[in-house]
């Protein structure tokens, strides 16, 4: 950071470390920081968007996830964020992005596994059941 304090890449792999080692509230400092630095910067958005998701702020976490641009787009991402919102107990935002990664990507098998775990969770063990026939 001492040798590029202007360039909000590097706040944003800082805070992805962050958020690999667990620590969500500095990894969202770090996305906002990169925020500060580059508004525009998608990565930073989709990464506060699940940093707040995990910390069950839904009205922001929507206001990045939809700021986030080509981020947004990637699978990964929003597999990150499904789980994000699952492991806040937001199961229909996390259905939803679920089901979403099933039509738009339908060999990418774990959106259909953590969507059975979700709907098994949830009391819906026959659609689980279906979805697990459907593959």
């Amino acid at each position: 950071v001492e040798l590029a304090p202007t360039d909000a890449r590097i706040r944003v792999r800082i805070a992805d470390a962050w958020d690999r080692l667990g620590q969500y509230d500095r990894a969202l400092e770090s996305y906002r920081a990169a925020l500060t630095l580059d508004g525009a910067n998608s990565e930073a958005h989709m990464g506060a968007a699940i940093e707040l998701a995990r910390l069950g702020d839904v009205s922001e976490a929507e206001s990045h996830f939809s700021r986030a641009g080509e981020a947004a787009e990637r699978a990964d991402s929003r597999m990150r964020l499904a789980i994000a919102w699952a492991g806040r107990g937001e199961s229909a935002r996390a259905e939803k992005i679920l089901r979403g990664l099933l039509t738009s990507h339908p060999d990418f098998e774990a959106p259909r596994r953590v969507l059975a775990v979700l709907l098994e969770r949830t009391g819906r063990g026959e659609e689980a059941a279906q979805l697990g026939k459907e593959q």
